[in-house]
């Protein structure tokens, strides 16, 4: 998307509605033409490790240190409807994060960066979008034994 094609949709919204749009536009990096970045292994593993990746209402991984991985799902791409959290693991292989379930297979993906906007982009194209940040609380499960706070 350019400058052009932007101003030219803005062109039929009143002022305000313009100037929001807009401004939602360049945090997000559409006007200033930035894209996703591919991380590699040793990058991945520095960016997601102690934190969260999640869409802020539906669903959330946390990634802790140690390869253990907690999935809160309330809908969404990676949920089958309300239920408990779900502990599994997580690791780096070659350029992807692999993460798997008590329940499931072991799910690889690149992993795409663009601020604090991260992808999971898995086999035969499906992308998983989400915003990485701090957990609010660390999770109980996701607690080494014998670990107080």
């Amino acid at each position: 998307m350019t400058i052009r094609s932007v101003t030219a949709c803005l062109s039929g919204l009143r002022d305000w509605d313009a100037a929001l749009v807009f401004c939602v536009l360049c945090i997000t990096g559409v006007v200033a033409g930035e894209s996703y970045r591919q991380l590699k292994g040793p990058q991945i593993a520095a960016r997601l490790s102690g934190q969260e990746l999640t869409d802020g209402i539906h669903w959330g991984l946390v990634f802790a240190k140690g390869g253990r991985l907690l999935s809160n799902e309330r809908g969404g791409p990676l949920a089958s409807g309300d239920r408990e959290p779900n502990t599994g693991s997580w690791h780096i292989k070659g350029d992807e994060v692999c993460f798997t379930f008590a329940d499931s297979d072991p799910r690889c993906h690149t992993v795409w960066v663009l601020h604090r906007n991260l992808q999971l982009r898995g086999p035969g194209g499906e992308a998983i979008d989400g915003i990485l940040q701090k957990p609010e609380t660390p999770p109980e499960s996701t607690r080494t034994k014998g670990e107080h706070r």
